[in-house]
């Protein structure tokens, strides 16, 4: 760890600095972890700025580790988002030609369920045919990141000469709108619930799999649930094992609590559901890490459809805060 610390502070030296978007960040999480663990917001303020320092912990990182409520000792055993940002060039490498979705995808082809087509990449006629058959359809920019730069189109309201729009736009990958499982759907329809589950291929060959979190929706967005966020911890078998993790607060219904039994929009209590096509998700998982060797940590995003598990995108820069989540301990 301290080897850790020594490469996180040389390779970001500027990380102690703290902008206004940071202070107002910190006042939000100072007010809660103040109700919580029953300290002022100065001291919390102090142990907020300590933590960014000596161990590279953003805010996010210091309410979702619960680093209000633990000292030093057990706040050296996270792997923090600045620290991971720091590792990651020696796990995977500075760059990857698939950060690119559809070099992805023309990798992992076979384990897309839905359509896909490249406005640079595949023939006009390819390009018609899949706006001639798909009423819905997502236009997405290959190197977006988090649910930026993708459009949801419907087909009724698709101008002439969409398709050069959307290439001009940098909206260059087109792909079929997912139907999930419909015992996914319950916890939210807004917008594809996602498996999501990190792996690390070791020394030896191998793949380690980190715990298993549902990433459910929880805003009214189509297009990605990365900042309206119901996280639900699972076990090896697929099933619901916590109550929601809620991102951002739940409001004043919930007040400052961060577990939530049922979801914020549709009441759903998804706690000891299982989710299907779990284990279908692990092997194909396995599958698929044989075939990107050159990457040692993966993200996987796993979309449930009534025909079985659907990739909808990997990524070899995944956060992993979602899964060392101290409310899921």
């Amino acid at each position: 760890m301290i080897q850790c610390e020594t490469s996180y502070k040389r390779v970001f030296p500027f990380i102690s600095m703290i902008t206004w978007s940071t202070i107002q960040s910190m006042r939000n999480v100072a007010r809660a972890e103040a109700r919580r663990s029953g300290k002022s917001r100065l001291s919390l303020y102090l142990d907020m700025i300590k933590s960014r320092h000596r161990f590279g912990a953003t805010t996010t990182d210091y309410l979702e580790f619960g680093f209000s409520m633990q000292d030093d000792s057990l706040k050296s055993e996270y792997i923090t988002s600045h620290m991971l940002t720091a590792l990651k060039p020696a796990v995977n490498g500075k760059e990857s030609p698939l950060e690119d979705k559809w070099v992805g995808y023309q990798r992992l082809r076979a384990f897309y369920k839905r359509d896909c087509v490249s406005l640079t990449e595949s023939s006009e006629e390819e390009i018609q045919d899949f706006l001639d058959r798909h009423p819905v359809f997502f236009a997405k920019d290959v190197t977006g990141r988090c649910g930026h730069q993708v459009v949801y189109i419907e087909q009724e309201r698709k101008e002439p000469g969409v398709a050069n729009h959307l290439r001009d736009s940098g909206l260059t990958m087109l792909e079929e709108a997912i139907v999930q499982h419909p015992d996914v759907a319950r916890f939210s329809v807004h917008s594809v619930n996602t498996l999501r589950i990190v792996t690390f291929a070791n020394d030896s060959g191998d793949l380690v799999f980190l715990p298993p979190v549902m990433r459910v929706s929880s805003d009214t967005s189509r297009t990605d649930n990365h900042y309206g966020l119901f996280l639900l911890l699972l076990d090896d078998d697929g099933i619901v094992r916590s109550d929601g993790y809620f991102q951002p607060y739940p409001g004043t219904k919930y007040g400052y609590d961060l577990l939530v039994p049922e979801h914020p929009l549709t009441g759903f209590s998804p706690k000891g559901s299982r989710v299907p096509y779990f284990k279908e998700a692990l092997d194909q998982i396995r599958k698929m890490a044989e075939l990107v060797p050159e990457l040692k940590m993966i993200g996987w995003d796993i979309a449930m459809t009534p025909e079985g598990p659907d990739l909808v995108e990997f990524n070899d820069d995944p956060g992993i805060d979602l899964h060392q989540n101290y409310y899921f301990a």
